[in-house]
């Protein structure tokens, strides 16, 4: 196993981020040797993201104990585990791993902390009241110790003085329901944050609807891929595999060429043109391939559904009014950003950018096209 064993030896947000995600999922090996960092494998991608960051090489686990579907990694790091525990730097207590830290209770950084541990042990959901009225619910889980300690920073930082500390089944809970409280808590939670070090299924409930959306338009031949920012054009491209390649080494291409893409414009959400049945069966069964392979690299990134949407391209041309036929698309496209495209090579692009185009006014609440008012008839008019 190879890791960056010096990776908490720097004291910053990212280092930050990942104690507190331990301090919540992670647990000593009995020989106080390793570290174990384990969660639900529907949000196996954190340990993707940590295992990137980190260079982490080691195998992930993936497993079912008790109709639980879980997953996790082995840190066998001797600079690490004392990195963790120096007083001087986390001064996280291996021994009592889930309480809070007492040295880090004043750090200028601790909301980095703090987020690691929510995303690990926290929870945001929204609730739908009656009249269609929306209610936040922040919840954050774990040992009394940890929960005191984490009010007082809350009160100090957010204004947050929880009632009480409820106890829940073999644990304790802190919650709130209050918007504006709930508000304030996730500005100070995801100050200064980036996708990296952010489990994205909860920052997407509490962040506004506009992101930065990549938009594929997938084929094995020529896939367009497309990154817009609040609706705004940032880049497009297309990922073209040499055509005598065999296919499983343009699905490699494909694959590695997206997972750069996510690297450099770090985008919230994804949007894939919803795979269709066709007369060409097996033009079909290469598309197929392609989703395949896409997908299992957006999901080692942290996308899945919910921040990993399909739409089909009728429905893109809905949402945006852009018309019927690619050619429109394309008109349609290159008039609204201005762009010196040419139809032959660039029509992969513009069905990419349309794709985001779409989901952001999916998000901003322009999905709805409003349909043609009919005339009444008037009850004198006769019919010719």
């Amino acid at each position: 196993m190879n890791i960056d064993h010096n990776f908490f030896s720097i004291f910053n947000s990212q280092s930050l981020y990942w104690a507190g995600f331990i301090v919540a999922c992670g647990s000593l090996s009995s020989d106080k040797k390793k570290i174990k960092i384990e969660l639900a494998q529907k949000d196996s991608a954190m340990l993707y993201k940590f295992s990137k960051q980190a260079k982490f090489n080691g195998k992930i686990e993936y497993y079912n104990k008790n109709n639980r579907n879980g997953a996790s990694i082995l840190i066998t790091s001797k600079t690490i585990l004392n990195d963790l525990s120096d007083p001087s730097k986390f001064g996280i207590d291996l021994n009592n791993l889930h309480n809070f830290p007492k040295s880090l209770i004043d750090n200028k950084l601790i909301n980095h902390f703090i987020r690691g541990y929510f995303d690990g042990n926290g929870s945001f959901y929204i609730k739908k009241l009656e009249n269609n009225i929306e209610q936040k619910q922040f919840d954050i889980l774990g040992t009394k110790d940890f929960l005191e300690t984490c009010s007082v920073i809350l009160n100090n930082k957010c204004g947050f003085k929880p009632e009480k500390i409820y106890k829940k089944n073999k644990t304790f809970c802190i919650t709130t329901n209050e918007n504006n409280t709930i508000s304030k808590i996730s500005k100070f939670l995801y100050k200064d944050s980036n996708p990296q070090t952010r489990m994205l299924r909860k920052y997407n409930i509490i962040s506004k609807p506009s992101k930065v959306i990549l938009g594929l338009d997938l084929s094995l031949n020529g896939t367009g891929f497309a990154i817009l920012n609040d609706g705004y054009y940032i880049s497009s491209g297309k990922i073209c595999p040499t055509k005598t390649l065999p296919r499983g080494q343009k699905l490699s291409i494909i694959s590695s060429s997206i997972c750069d893409i996510i690297e450099e414009y770090l985008p919230e959400e994804v949007v894939i043109e919803n795979i269709f049945v066709g007369r060409n069966v097996n033009a079909f069964k290469a598309l197929a391939m392609v989703h395949g392979t896409v997908i299992n690299a957006l999901y080692k990134y942290g996308f899945y559904d919910g921040i990993l949407n399909s739409i089909t391209a009728s429905e893109a041309r809905n949402i945006s009014k852009s018309g019927k036929t690619k050619e429109n698309v394309f008109d349609f496209i290159i008039e609204k950003y201005k762009l010196n495209f040419c139809f032959d090579n660039d029509n992969d692009r513009t069905d990419a950018i349309l794709l985001s185009l779409a989901r952001h006014y999916q998000l901003i609440g322009k999905d709805v096209i409003p349909k043609k008012k009919r005339k009444k008839k008037k009850k004198n008019e006769k019919l010719v």
